[in-house]
């Protein structure tokens, strides 16, 4: 009856197989360094394959232009402004780009009779940031028009 007792006793001292651990998905594999000589060591040649790069659009590189207040510039009223931002012109750099014939033009549909000739000037006062200057100016003015 001893080789029972035997047969128990091996079957007691097998261990379960140890799993090795794996890494986590987020932690990088350490490789283990290899120290080569200077000497011996020959750049890698690269080989031309085209791969397809990935369109990565930034926050910083797309710059999204805020309109300027328009009804600033001596002589533009809320249906002109309106007026102008549907033909494109926005802003104050815009707007003083643009010939007083062309923003004539623009507006010809609003009723009234609108003097255009210092819009620009006025519109690049404003987008220098020359608020003074602007206001000086407007003060001597009447509806966009020299008194």
């Amino acid at each position: 009856m001893e080789a029972p007792k035997k047969a128990v006793k091996k079957a007691a001292k097998k261990k379960a197989p140890v799993k090795k651990a794996t890494p986590k998905k987020g932690t990088p594999k350490k490789v283990a360094e290899k120290k080569v000589d200077a000497k011996k060591v020959t750049p890698k040649k690269t080989t031309s394959k085209k791969v397809a790069k990935k369109t990565v659009t930034k926050k910083a590189a797309v710059k999204k232009v805020v309109a300027d207040d328009l009804k600033k510039i001596e002589g533009i009223g809320p249906k002109i402004a309106t007026t102008l931002a549907t033909a494109g012109i926005t802003t104050f750099a815009k707007l003083a780009k643009t010939k007083s014939d062309a923003i004539s033009k623009i507006i010809a549909e609003v009723r009234g009779n609108h003097v255009t000739d210092t819009w620009p000037k006025q519109a690049k006062l404003a987008a220098d940031g020359k608020w003074d200057a602007l206001k000086k100016w407007q003060d001597e003015l009447n509806g966009g028009k020299a008194k």
